[in-house]
């Protein structure tokens, strides 16, 4: 019974994410991204994912942050070490509790570091991997579900990023 409820708030909070996809400001997205991460974050602890939960709440704290104009790289910085400190230290899945932690540390270096779509894109692509793998690991299937199909999006939408760009050489 208690899976339900964790499908259940899962669900919904994939339809906040797919919702930000769609919305336009930037503040808007943040929010609708920040239920996401509220409930799939309960979502993972009741089905015992802490160090998934972990990463979550780390994206909630960094994105009511970012709403009120107060992150800089610092705080960056300490996001992405409170993220692999504590995602390692509540893993309680062995080496596949380590797949959001790093997925997340990696997401984050690159977003912080690269303005190249390319790479931003090849890294959302593995983050779905890793959290596929990690979803089916707790038994939240909705997450592995939504991470499946994200990763088919993300794949053609990194194909035509790729292809766009080789088009562009060529014209040189």
């Amino acid at each position: 019974m208690i899976e339900i409820i964790a499908y259940i708030l899962s669900i919904i909070g994939y339809l906040f994410f797919v919702l930000s996809c769609a919305l336009k400001k930037k503040n808007q997205m943040l929010i609708t991204q920040n239920g996401n991460h509220l409930l799939n974050g309960i979502a993972q602890a009741i089905m015992q994912g802490y160090s998934g939960m972990i990463q979550d709440i780390i994206s909630f704290i960094r994105n009511i942050f970012i709403l009120f104009n107060k992150n800089n790289k610092i705080l960056s910085f300490i996001f992405i070490a409170l993220g692999l400190s504590l995602g390692i230290i509540f893993n309680n899945n062995g080496w596949l509790g380590l797949l959001p932690v790093i997925s997340s540390l990696i997401y984050s270096i690159i977003v912080l570091f690269s303005n190249n779509v390319i790479i931003i894109k090849t890294a959302i692509c593995f983050s779905n991997v890793c959290w596929a793998i990690y979803c089916y690991a707790i038994v939240l299937y909705t997450g592995l579900i939504f991470n499946v199909i994200a990763l088919v999006f993300s794949i053609i939408s990194l194909a035509h990023c790729i292809i766009k760009r080789n088009n562009r050489l060529k014209a040189y």
